[in-house]
């Protein structure tokens, strides 16, 4: 980032936000972008031109702008002259599933999954990895060290289905 958007102090800004994380990160740490490194040096040139009150009072304006859910009913509606807003409950439920993921995925998963559903595909995802095993060890145009490396690959592999088992058990969530 530093060597795209030289102008920015990126390693003082994302140990900042990490800061509540206890997780510091170290000029020589390498950091993968998720987006166009065009962004970032388009972003730079942006905060370059423009003036610093400009930069400041958007600032302001965002903080503004995200206590808005919070106010009365009459000044929420008095706001939404100036954007268009969703319903009042729709806000609600995005602010509840923001503030409380997982006990919302606990409550949404009790009602609208099967666990017998879940069960299968579990048993079908053991049976597929059980059945590639079988078909590497069968294989003959693998060499030894290949197909040891495939098997300890699938051996390693991770099955995330559907959602924890502790989002069903009551002594799990307490």
């Amino acid at each position: 980032l530093q060597l795209i958007a030289p102008n920015i102090p990126w390693l003082e800004y994302l140990n900042s936000v990490l800061n509540v994380t206890n997780i510091t990160i170290e000029a020589s740490d390498l950091i993968i972008l998720q987006v166009a490194p065009s962004y970032f040096s388009e972003l730079e040139k942006l905060l370059n031109n423009t003036p610093k009150r400009v930069l400041a009072n958007y600032l302001m304006w965002k903080v503004v702008e995200s206590s808005i859910p919070y106010l009365t009913e009459k000044l929420l509606n008095n706001s939404t002259q100036y954007k268009n807003s969703t319903f009042r409950w729709k806000k609600c439920v995005s602010f509840t599933l923001e503030s409380m993921p997982t006990a919302t995925s606990v409550l949404y998963i009790r009602k609208h999954f099967n666990e017998n559903v879940k069960q299968h595909v579990v048993e079908m995802v053991s049976d597929i990895r059980k059945e590639f095993v079988n078909m590497v060890k069968r294989t003959d145009w693998m060499d030894g060290d290949t197909k040891q490396h495939a098997l300890e690959k699938a051996a390693a592999m991770s099955s995330y289905i559907a959602y924890p088992d502790e989002f069903v058990l009551d002594e799990k969530l307490e």
